[in-house]
């Protein structure tokens, strides 16, 4: 189990956690978070998903890492060899892919959890400074 901690003490925390916010945050049957402990995911999902570079980050090389979305065309015609090649180049190197169009490829990077999109068509008004009218577009959220 990561962190060395037993489910028991997490049910114990959870439970305090509820008892304190006098909320809660999990269904127990069928299990899933309640509303408001949806809400807490929110606010606590980035700070739990830095941790994992913590380590990185300390000793002053934060970890290589692209969060990319794009149609599976894309993904499937385009992208396996630029990627190869690019993670032998970089084995640290961290590649998360999300099969995506574009409606939702451009809500995951509006939310943060993507740092690239690759989509067929873009939103002009949303993305600002689109680069043009392509068949395919790219857009960063940094």
């Amino acid at each position: 189990m990561p962190y060395g901690i037993q489910q028991p003490a997490i049910s114990g925390q959870i439970s305090q956690l509820e008892k304190t916010l006098g909320l809660k945050l999990f269904h127990r049957r069928p299990f899933g978070l309640t509303a408001a402990g949806l809400r807490l995911f929110d606010e606590i999902e980035d700070f739990f998903s830095a941790l994992i570079d913590l380590p990185a980050y300390v000793r002053g090389h934060p970890r290589q890492q692209l969060r990319l979305a794009a149609p599976a065309r894309i993904l499937r015609d385009y992208l396996p060899e630029l990627l190869l090649t690019y993670k032998r180049r970089f084995p640290n190197f961290k590649l998360t892919l999300f099969d995506a169009n574009q409606i939702i490829a451009e809500e995951l990077l509006r939310k943060g959890e993507i740092d690239l999109a690759i989509t067929e068509r873009g939103n002009y008004e949303t993305f600002p400074g689109w680069f043009g009218e392509n068949e395919t577009g790219v857009v960063a959220s940094h």
